[in-house]
């Protein structure tokens, strides 16, 4: 493949990254649901203890299941109860 046949498919690869992270955050956005409190301190945790089994089990970064549990721990994150 050619230099430029490869940075072709490179812009290729990464915008359908950015359009299933946007997939992704309108799904979470439309029919995601709110914890609070200490559920939410719970899950957060939980996510944290699993995290570096859950990318052992994908360890494909731009797998839709990475992806996916990214969204919800950086959204898990910077929500402040």
């Amino acid at each position: 493949m050619k230099l430029n046949e490869q940075n072709h498919e490179i812009k290729k690869l990464q915008t359908e990254l950015w359009k299933q992270r946007r997939e992704f955050d309108k799904i979470i956005t439309a029919n995601g649901i709110s914890v609070e409190g200490s559920e939410h301190h719970e899950l957060k945790d939980l996510m944290a203890s699993c995290e570096t089994e859950f990318e052992k089990s994908f360890p494909i970064s731009t797998s839709r299941q990475r992806l996916f549990w990214e969204q919800q721990m950086s959204f898990a994150k910077t929500v402040v109860l």
